[in-house]
């Protein structure tokens, strides 16, 4: 389901990543300032991408998700090096992972002769002090399909803390509604929530009482409009908005891609999303070009954790046959 992450950075300029999640050997990304889109095909691994972004600065994977750093089961050793903005000053932050361990951290603030260097601990002081590594889940939910009625409750829960911030982003938000194509004509600021008057003349509040498209279209608008607006006068900041399009019509896909553009040009803001479609959309990166494992690491991969949970396995003599050697 739909998730968005906040990093209080500047800007990320570029990533190298080796042997990290699906991605096999060293593969190396530009990024411009403005949005960048990740495509690829369902189940193509572009949260790989966003993942790395994250994991180079983050201190709490394994609470944020179950990416694992090596694809190999965590046997072996992987890098992340990323080149980033902070404070207007350039910062290239180089990791090694070894057995979902960190091995080296470290940090080069600055260029050429005022360059400073960091290194372990002292790159972690330095980003607990300018909470680089508070990355923000602004939204992620993950509904549950078993019935009608927990969807709902799932999403009342997101719902309830839907607001719109300030006057600023109500003016905000209502001008990106007048600018680019859309069903909502304006959201209006209440104390006690949002009111929604769409185009063909109807109303609706609370947001719980809208469909699931409507919903999702008007937290996502509300939630990115507000950050902006809270941190515009010292630093946006870089979003990731990773799975958004996959309940959306195609209007509204149109609308977010606009609408995105539109901010990271009137804002200085940086966004990372991910995508199954490149058409119309700002420096693509198609995640199905990459390099990936081979089919022979595959299968090393799969005979060690047959091998790690075989004496786990209650039934000691499964019925193999021929066509399954090892």
């Amino acid at each position: 389901m739909v998730s968005i992450y906040h990093l209080p950075i500047e800007k990320i300029s570029a990533m190298a990543c080796r042997d990290y999640g699906c991605f096999d050997g060293l593969n190396k990304f530009d990024f411009i300032e403005g949005v960048n889109t990740i495509v690829g095909r369902n189940q193509s691994e572009k949260f790989a991408i966003i993942s790395s972004l994250m994991d180079a600065i983050t201190f709490d994977r394994e609470k944020r998700n179950f990416f694992h750093w090596y694809s190999y089961y965590d046997q072996g050793e992987s890098l992340i090096e990323l080149v980033f903005y902070f404070s207007g000053q350039k910062h290239y932050l180089r990791r090694v992972f070894s057995n979902g361990s960190t091995t080296d951290f470290h940090l080069y603030i600055g260029e050429e002769d005022e360059r400073r260097f960091l290194r372990d601990g002292q790159v972690q002081s330095y980003f607990e002090q300018n909470k680089i590594n508070n990355i923000d889940k602004i939204l992620r939910q993950e509904l549950n399909y078993s019935t009608e009625y927990t969807d709902k409750l799932s999403w009342q829960a997101v719902f309830d803390d839907i607001r719109i911030a300030s006057n600023e982003a109500e003016s905000l938000i209502n001008r990106i509604l007048a600018k680019f194509p859309c069903h909502i004509a304006k959201l209006y600021k209440r104390d006690d929530g949002i009111i929604i008057h769409f185009k063909d003349g109807r109303m609706a509040t609370p947001l719980d009482r809208l469909g699931y498209r409507d919903s999702l279209f008007i937290s996502l608008l509300t939630l990115v409009t507000n950050r902006i607006l809270s941190n515009a006068e010292s630093n946006p900041g870089v979003f990731i908005i990773d799975d958004f399009e996959g309940d959306l019509d195609k209007p509204d896909i149109h609308f977010f891609n606009d609408t995105f553009n539109y901010l990271a040009r009137e804002y200085t803001t940086q966004f990372f999303l991910t995508s199954r479609y490149k058409k119309n959309r700002n420096h693509v990166i198609n995640i199905n070009k990459l390099r990936r494992t081979n089919k022979s690491t595959n299968r090393n991969y799969l005979r060690k954790v047959i091998n790690n949970f075989k004496s786990n396995i209650v039934i000691k003599s499964p019925p193999y046959n021929k066509k399954f050697k090892w």
